[in-house]
């Protein structure tokens, strides 16, 4: 049998010494790192701590009955990438559990209207090639989203989106990416 070694270590309220780390500043650590973690609010049913000598650890139940496990793997405060998760038992990544809770429980208008005011109508102009690449993967991510709208919530984004892109100078180019 092979024994395999591994290198994780979680971070425990003694290895914290300095101006923070408390249990009530760790839960709110965790607070704020759900905040930006879930897509909506009051989905959070319990937080209980049951953090050991090993590690700090937190338990979340949420209202649709799935759990996530929060292990401190980060010294660092107030970044939900400081955090190692499991949800319902299986370990992802931060952006794919954000992703995960985006798709079950949010439709698909809410999540374009989260999305459509990052859209760059400038991104041609821009220098740098890595810049430039992920601004246009964003603006075409938002239009396939407002593709894939129904006409009746088409109708709805395209009030969002005018309301949102006053501009005389942008009405032309809203028109021709957000057509009716």
């Amino acid at each position: 049998m092979k024994y395999i070694l591994t290198l994780e270590k979680y971070q425990a309220y003694s290895d914290f010494k300095r101006n923070w780390g408390s249990p009530v500043e760790m839960r709110e650590d965790v607070e704020f790192c759900l905040g930006r973690l879930l897509p909506k609010e009051d989905m959070i049913k319990s937080i209980d701590d049951q953090s050991a000598d090993k590690g700090i650890k937190f338990f979340v139940e949420l209202e649709s009955g799935d759990y996530i496990h929060m292990y401190k793997t980060s010294a660092y405060r107030m970044q939900p990438e400081g955090w190692e998760y499991y949800f319902n038992k299986k370990k992802m990544r931060y952006q794919e559990l954000k992703n995960k809770l985006e798709e079950d429980f949010m439709s698909k208008l809410e999540t374009f209207l989260k999305y459509f005011k990052s859209y760059d109508f400038y991104a041609q102009y821009i220098d740098d090639g890595r810049q430039w690449k992920r601004a246009t993967q964003n603006n075409k991510w938002i239009e396939d989203a407002y593709k894939n709208l129904s006409n009746n919530e088409k109708r709805q984004a395209k009030k969002e989106i005018v309301k949102h892109f006053k501009s005389k100078e942008l009405k032309p180019q809203v028109d021709q990416v957000f057509p009716n």
